[in-house]
């Protein structure tokens, strides 16, 4: 069983340089204000957007690159590659359909497999690419979401596309279940990251909201009620899965093969 409570976003558990950019929490567009002029809140937040991992089939990721070397020339022999830092540089073999000189990348960590839907791949950092040259790329890495390491793989930058200003509409329709976790081990204080067995091909969107719950049974004794586990936020779609975290907790039982409902729509 997994247990999940949720307390912000945070990387917890996880060693960064002191000087990473770590992106939780994005600032709203400048343009969305409520009627006393401060800034409103955008529905998704573009830090959890971006951490946010992925379970999809290896064959749908557009992978572009994978990471083979710091750019840290020295005469001194290491026994281990450099940890990465912000504003490091890196190289990557250009792979699949290639980068171009200014684009921004981000990299993916390969995690555990969960059959059938794919493999867990968790973003570790993002950046921009300053040179491409007989087949290597040469990157900046500015962001960090995780530990950024030799293998990782390379995808082009997502599109973040959440409005400002809106709530979620109350909707019904689509059901599915809990399929697997971003994290094996979730600690107490952090929230987690779900997957469920919903995804662009079923009309999810980023910002979507689902219920987990127990469904009402029959018992020796009686009927059983339904009872409700949790809320959930969609934060990163794919075609037939979804990441998903825990808005608000009813009970610490969130586990593989829970079904989840459709609790409302991003406007």
């Amino acid at each position: 069983m997994k247990w999940m409570i949720p307390f912000g976003f945070l990387l917890a558990g996880t060693a960064f340089p002191a000087s990473a950019q770590v992106v939780a929490s994005d600032v709203p567009p400048a343009g969305v204000r409520d009627a006393g002029g401060r800034r409103e809140p955008p529905l998704v937040l573009a830090g959890r957007f971006y951490s946010a991992g992925m379970l999809v089939p290896e064959s749908e990721l557009d992978v572009v690159g994978r990471l083979v070397e710091v750019v840290d020339p020295t005469l001194i022999e290491r026994s281990v590659a450099p940890a990465i830092q912000p504003y490091d540089r890196v190289l990557l073999v250009v792979m699949g359909n290639g980068v171009a000189i200014g684009e921004r990348i981000q990299l993916l960590r390969s995690a555990s497999v969960v059959s059938p839907w794919g493999r867990i791949f968790i973003p570790t950092g993002s950046g921009q690419v300053l040179d491409v040259e007989a087949g290597v790329a040469t990157v900046e890495v500015d962001r960090f979401y995780d530990r950024v390491a030799i293998d990782d793989i390379a995808i082009p930058m997502p599109e973040f596309d959440a409005p400002a200003g809106v709530s979620p509409v109350s909707a019904r329709g689509l059901e599915g279940r809990v399929v697997g976790f971003q994290s094996s081990e979730p600690l107490i204080a952090t929230e987690d990251v779900a997957f469920v067995n919903l995804g662009a091909t079923s009309g999810v969107v980023v910002g979507d909201e689902f219920e987990a719950y127990f469904p009402a049974g029959q018992e020796v004794w009686g009927r059983r009620p339904e009872v409700f586990v949790a809320k959930l936020q969609v934060l990163r779609v794919s075609l037939i899965t979804s990441a998903v975290r825990v808005v608000s907790l009813g009970h610490p039982a969130l586990q593989v093969g829970l079904p989840v409902r459709l609790a409302a729509r991003k406007p």
